[in-house]
């Protein structure tokens, strides 16, 4: 069986990149959400435990990747990614909702702790003031509208996966290539960064579209991986069953008739335990579909890598291919 949750030197040493290369604009953006803080009590308190609790590193991360490997200014990158932190937090809160998720990562949501009404309010606050820092980014207007153009787009791409995700919740059994689509329109908003970090910059056509496709490449593989790890967490299982769709490894380990009555058996408890969230984990890595998954993530990670030997060799290019072997940390080490 693999572990997702042991530590590997590669994950650990690009976590502390991810975390040095975001720190900053984090800071920023924290410090502009509390220099206005909403006047009602009860908002006030759900902003604080938000940014209290906030720790995004994958998206201002990714934007200064990009941005380095293609020699962009330092502080357009720092002002990208403030106002990409705003922007994905303000899904984050509205996804909270639509999933009903209560509880992430052991700790409640915003939703979760304050309520619908509340986190909505919350949600709107961190949009608007991701646009005025997107306004703000201070580059030539033609840039400003490509960015503008690409946000637009990128971000209504995600709304409609959502749309579609929700769609597919009515499905009894729901259609692998139906919820590749909708992993495929996530990947939207990790692409995003990328492109961003490319377009301050000096970037050529050719560098661009380098980075656009590895960007939807690491995308799709970063919700895949948080698909596998929503399978070790029970509380995060239990909501997928009740609420959401279920990971992508047990829709294809449902499809292997050796595994799937046992599957099945577990996903009918009404009360799914630490041990049968075990012996599920048991029962997918078992399963052979679920190594043919695997192998697709692998071929991802293959073409993401090659992809960017476009590019000219620096250190930013190489931890960006980095980025992508750790997707399957964990994962591909099946025994």
């Amino acid at each position: 069986m693999c572990n997702l949750h042991q530590e590997e030197n590669l994950a650990r040493k690009l976590v502390a990149v991810l975390e040095e290369k975001s720190s900053e604009a984090l800071k920023i953006a924290k410090a502009i959400m509390l220099a206005e803080p909403p006047k009602s009590k009860k908002a006030k308190n759900a902003m604080d435990y938000y940014i209290k609790n906030w720790y995004n590193i994958i998206h201002p991360g990714l934007i200064r990747l990009a941005g380095e490997s293609v020699d962009a200014d330092p502080n357009l990158i720092t002002q990208a990614q403030v106002a990409m932190l705003m922007l994905t937090a303000a899904f984050d809160v509205q996804d909270d909702i639509i999933d009903r998720s209560l509880v992430k990562s052991g700790k409640q949501t915003v939703f979760g702790k304050y309520g619908i009404d509340t986190a909505i309010l919350i949600g709107n606050a961190f949009l608007i003031k991701g646009f005025v820092a997107l306004r703000d980014l201070g580059v030539a207007t033609e840039k400003m509208n490509k960015v503008f153009d690409l946000i637009g787009k990128a971000f209504y791409e995600l709304g409609n996966a959502h749309a579609l995700e929700i769609e597919l919740r009515k499905c009894k059994k729901v259609p692998i290539t139906s919820y590749w689509r909708v992993i495929k329109m996530k990947a939207a908003c990790f692409r995003a960064d990328v492109e961003l970090g490319a377009i301050i910059s000096k970037a050529s056509t050719e560098e661009m579209e380098i980075l656009k496709c590895y960007g939807q490449i690491v995308g799709e593989l970063i919700v895949l991986r948080d698909d596998f790890i929503d399978v070790f967490e029970a509380e995060e299982l239990r909501n997928r069953i009740k609420n959401e769709i279920l990971p992508m490894p047990v829709l294809y380990a449902l499809e292997d008739k050796n595994e799937c009555k046992k599957i099945e058996k577990i996903l009918s408890k009404p009360n799914i335990t630490e041990s049968d969230v075990d012996f599920l984990v048991d029962c997918i890595f078992k399963s052979k579909n679920v190594a043919k998954l695997v192998e697709k993530m692998q071929n991802l990670v293959k073409q993401s890598v090659k992809k960017l030997e476009g590019l000219r060799k620096s250190q930013s290019r190489e931890l960006m291919q980095h980025l992508a072997l750790a997707m399957l940390e964990g994962i591909s080490k099946i025994e």
